[in-house]
């Protein structure tokens, strides 16, 4: 084979990304004022979700670390609470030859998160449905846009208190 119809690819044995057990470490199902208010839910219309996204990461041996996906969904129904969801889904993932930088920056603000979200919304959606709240299908999630909202947001707060210590200087 020539140069010319070799495959330009670039293997580095050196480095792994990969998932290599999911598992779910906490659910929580709340319908508190249940069955009253199944008897408002409109089910062509079903109560809109708030999600509140969470993560955290730690080691667990030489290159693994677990990584928790924390998701809070929480429908109201005439400022009732529908239902509130819980879910902390897990997964062990091999990371090596990633620099700390990149591990924090992409693997666990980005790379984790997107790989268990799946995992965690398909529990979402069985247990909306089995509560009686009909399918409430909650959409893909952009983690690399949290964070840098996040980011954003972070820095504009630092921004703020450095003014607010340089007005108490003056």
């Amino acid at each position: 084979m020539d140069k010319k119809n070799t495959p330009d690819i670039n293997i580095r044995p050196d480095r792994a990304f990969s998932l290599l057990k999911v598992y779910l470490k906490d659910l929580s199902f709340e319908a508190p004022f249940s069955p009253g208010i199944l008897t408002k839910v409109d089910m062509a219309n079903p109560p809109a979700p708030s999600l509140k996204v969470n993560g955290s990461a730690r080691k667990v041996g030489e290159d693994h670390y677990e990584y928790t996906l924390k998701l809070k969904v929480t429908a109201k129904i005439e400022d009732q609470i529908a239902y509130l969801i819980e879910v902390d889904q897990a997964g062990i993932f091999l990371i090596k030859g990633h620099s700390e930088e990149e591990m924090s920056e992409k693997d666990f603000r980005d790379k984790c998160p997107s790989a268990l979200y799946p995992f965690a919304r398909e529990l979402i959606h069985e247990m909306v449905s089995r509560g009686g709240f009909g399918q409430e299908l909650i959409g893909a999630f952009n983690f690399a846009a949290l964070f840098a909202e996040r980011q954003v947001g972070v820095d504009h707060q630092a921004e703020q208190l450095v003014k607010k210590q340089l007005n108490k200087t003056q």
